[in-house]
């Protein structure tokens, strides 16, 4: 599970959800370069006899591929904060473009969380409280919704009784 920890003396709960990207920038350079590579032998071969038709299908293939990697690190930027302390359990969503959603919970005692679903393999992290409903982490893999729903759990649990007057 991708997610930096952060304490603070209020917080029961600080992290930050993110996507894991396993190819990190260098080894990218690394990867398009051998696909430029073998794409120029492969184009040059079939030039030389004779199908120089094929070189700018070479070409589009290797733009798509890298497109594709840069859409997907553009995708690795949007993140989850997720705060927990005595009075609220707080949500900040912010997409890949930079918008932000915040949302709170208040009191945090009667939230629940919700591991639901294995429609198409996939599974949904969801918290509910008061008629509200929240997905979170739905870029995580289903091993990491599993053990971060552990965790959320055991942060809520460690919150004790719900204050009087709430």
């Amino acid at each position: 599970m991708s997610q930096d920890a952060k304490r603070s003396d209020d917080a029961h709960l600080d992290v930050v959800l993110y996507a894991h990207r396993s190819l990190p920038p260098r080894n990218f350079v690394f990867i398009m370069a051998v696909v430029a590579g073998v794409g120029a032998l492969f184009g040059i071969a079939f030039a030389v006899h004779g199908a120089w038709l094929v070189l700018p299908f070479f070409g589009c293939e290797i733009l798509l591929i890298y497109f594709a990697f840069r859409l997907s690190y553009r995708a690795a930027r949007g993140y989850e904060a997720i705060r927990l302390t005595d009075d609220a359990l707080t949500v900040e969503q912010v997409a890949p473009t930079g918008a932000r959603r915040h949302h709170e919970f208040r009191p945090p005692h009667w939230l629940q969380v919700e591991l639901s679903g294995e429609a198409a393999g996939k599974r949904h992290l969801r918290l509910l409280s008061h008629g509200r409903r929240l997905e979170i982490g739905a870029f995580l893999s289903r091993a990491e919704k599993v053990a971060f729903t552990d965790v959320l759990r055991g942060a809520l649990a460690k919150l004790g009784p719900v204050p009087t007057g709430a």
